[in-house]
């Protein structure tokens, strides 16, 4: 983690999404944008973060890190667990189409893990321009 970003750590209950979002704007809103990417953005992490409750990936927790470098912020989702197997994950017309929203949305989306079998996913967007 960046020294300047900001962790989130919250329960893994979709109720509690609305706090990464406003989290994720309140980050973002320290920049000159648009209400548009503002927009883009909170959607983009409601998605993330919902995809990490449907797979498993969060029994307990949802972590949200919010970075950026330069005029790019970058977001990046996880939960405490390593998620469902394929067979027990949402349907797969589900997660394509939450993951094609947030391409849609973002300059760049990445599916990740980290060094404990965690996925992650990655959500990157200009800021300007």
């Amino acid at each position: 983690m960046a020294a300047d970003a900001v962790e989130l750590k919250i329960p893994a209950d979709p109720q509690m999404i609305r706090v990464a979002r406003l989290t994720v704007s309140a980050v973002a809103s320290q920049n000159d944008i648009s209400v548009e990417v503002l927009e883009d953005l909170k959607l983009a992490v409601s998605e993330a973060c919902t995809e990490r409750l449907d797979s498993g990936a969060a029994r307990n927790w949802l972590f949200i890190t919010i970075g950026q470098e330069g005029d790019e912020l970058w977001i990046e989702v996880r939960g405490d667990e390593q998620g469902k197997r394929a067979d027990q994950a949402p349907e797969q017309e589900e997660r394509v189409w939450g993951m094609a929203l947030m391409e849609a949305l973002m300059d760049a989306v990445e599916l990740d893990s980290d060094d404990q079998g965690r996925r992650i996913i990655r959500l990157r967007k200009r800021l300007r321009g």
